[in-house]
């Protein structure tokens, strides 16, 4: 179905909202989209003491936009704008427990909000960091498999240009977007306020000109609120002239895992991801910050521990926010784990998976530095099963003598249908991936079609079993 309606709910709306108890929806090859001229929403919240269980369907188009910070009043010159909400999950927000078997993830977008306008030239709040493009997950029950995530995005959001937005009555500081800073405010009769910091992804607060060390700093990857105070570790920092906010990082362009306590499963096996992005905040206007950085292009990991098996992520991408116009000297944002990033303190185990194909580059900037790009496939300290073929390692650790050299290619075809309820890239002849992982060590019994493992002597790397059965829809199951 494709839902046309208006959107109700706060900051990010929600269509559906699971229940107290268990909820599964059989799909049967269902899609469900949302049309581009639908408000933004997001499919699914999943709270805490739920469960959400899906099967063969089509989640596509869903948004998750955080909601921008509070101008500033237009009679109070003395105040500041507010920061931004983080986009979290533009399919699926997930806190309970979730289940996908068999479904394709396709043009989600999680997208920070922006940092709201300052009444003074130069003057915004911090931007908002998009994470998890389609899922966001922040539970020690996630379970993923049989499924593709393609086209998915995470985008942080900037810091409002001067004179761009309407200004309401008032003495204080614009409110923060949803985990936003509020601004900070001066209202000349000895009253005084300072910003307050973003938290989790949202920008830090705005600063006024006449207080000083006034603005917030920005939640983990939200923008800072003015120049003397921190961004988040991937927001961007303030302007260096004027007290413009800095913009939101993009992080984990299909899925962003993390999850402090509890044990359960969190795993994706089985899976394809391929032409997801990350992307830093950009900063195209005069006073503007430095540009945001993008991590993950496909996963970030950022706690807890998360369990690939059996994947292929391939042509993924992330990249730093560009700083295009030339007034300051403010630099272009980093870029790092085109497929995979992996933040300190976090586990990633891998077994017999395809990464391969990343791309990362840095933002630009018009009269600073350039930012960095490092790690196109995997950005890690991870705990390796064996059988893992990586195209480029770049920084990432953890590697045993099972898994394919570094440099190895996996010359897979295209993404298409080859059989099966989700598309799927298959290793072509010849591939290295083809029979390497010896039949004592294959995880999964079936591929992501549901077809048998290993076809052969041995079992392939990737979420693919080359073989040569030729009959399967209508007749094999799915």
């Amino acid at each position: 179905m494709t839902w046309n309606g208006p959107m109700a709910g706060d900051g990010s709306p929600t269509v559906f909202k699971t229940v107290a108890f268990p909820t599964t929806i059989y799909g049967n090859g269902a899609t469900i989209a949302l049309s581009a001229s639908s408000a933004p929403a997001r499919f699914f919240y999943v709270p805490n003491g739920s469960t959400l269980t899906l099967d063969w369907l089509t989640l596509s188009g869903g948004v998750s936009q955080g909601a921008n910070g509070a101008n500033a009043p237009a009679n109070g010159a003395s105040s500041a704008p507010g920061g931004a909400y983080s986009g979290l999950g533009g399919a699926v927000f997930n806190v309970g427990g979730f289940t996908a078997t068999y479904v394709t993830f396709s043009g989600n977008q999680a997208i920070g909000g922006n940092g709201g306008c300052g009444i003074n030239a130069g003057t915004s709040g911090g931007g908002g960091a998009g994470i998890g493009g389609a899922v966001y997950s922040a539970s020690a029950s996630l379970s993923i498999s049989g499924s593709t995530f393609v086209g998915n995005s995470a985008t942080g959001g900037y810091s409002a240009a001067y004179g761009a937005c309407s200004y309401t009555s008032g003495t204080a500081g614009g409110g923060g977007g949803g985990w936003g800073g509020s601004g900070a405010f001066d209202n000349q009769s000895g009253s005084t306020g300072v910003g307050s910091d973003g938290q989790y992804g949202g920008g830090g607060g705005g600063e006024t000109f006449l207080v000083s060390n006034s603005g917030g700093n920005g939640g983990f990857g939200g923008g800072a609120g003015s120049p003397n105070k921190a961004p988040g570790e991937f927001g961007g920092a303030a302007a260096q002239y004027g007290f413009s906010g800095g913009v939101g990082a993009g992080l984990g362009g299909a899925l962003f895992v993390e999850f402090t306590g509890g044990s359960g499963l969190v795993q994706v096996a089985n899976s394809t991801f391929t032409n997801n992005f990350a992307h830093g905040g950009d900063a195209n206007y005069n006073g503007s910050p430095d540009g945001g950085q993008g991590a993950g292009g496909a996963v970030f990991v950022h706690n807890g521990t998360l369990s690939l098996i059996a994947d292929t992520l391939s042509g993924n991408s992330a990249s730093g926010g560009n700083t295009s116009l030339s007034s300051n000297k403010q630099n272009g944002g980093n870029a790092q784990g085109g497929n995979i990033y992996v933040h300190s303190g976090a586990t990633l185990i891998l077994g017999q998976s395809i990464v391969t194909g990343g791309t990362v580059t840095a933002g630009t900037s018009g009269n600073g530095n350039a930012g960095t790009a490092i790690d196109p496939d995997i950005h890690a300290a991870m705990t390796s099963k064996g059988y893992n073929l990586v195209s480029t390692r770049g920084d990432s650790i953890g590697y045993v003598g099972a898994d394919l050299a570094d440099g190895t290619t996996a010359n897979l075809a295209a993404l298409a249908s080859n059989g099966g309820p989700t598309q799927t890239m298959v290793p072509q002849a010849g591939s290295a991936a083809i029979d390497a992982v010896p039949t004592g060590f294959c995880d999964t019994p079936v591929d992501q079609r549901n077809d048998p493992r290993p076809f052969g002597p041995a079992c392939d790397i990737g979420s693919i079993e080359v073989n040569d059965i030729i009959f399967r829809d209508g007749f094999d199951g799915y």
